[in-house]
């Protein structure tokens, strides 16, 4: 009873690590897409403009 008590928490650390992983990383890629997309309004504008 006790092991498997402590499986489960051990199961459930696992997955929100997991889970905190895949965050992390959904949140660089939104992160660098908008910086891109920022970079890119500049750079036309200043295009524009020159």
């Amino acid at each position: 009873m006790c092991k498997a008590r402590i499986f489960t928490h051990f199961l459930s650390f696992l997955m929100s690590g997991f889970y905190k992983i895949l965050a992390n990383k959904a949140l660089d890629e939104s992160l660098t897409i908008a910086l891109k997309f920022r970079d890119f309004l500049v750079c036309g504008k200043n295009k524009a403009h020159g």
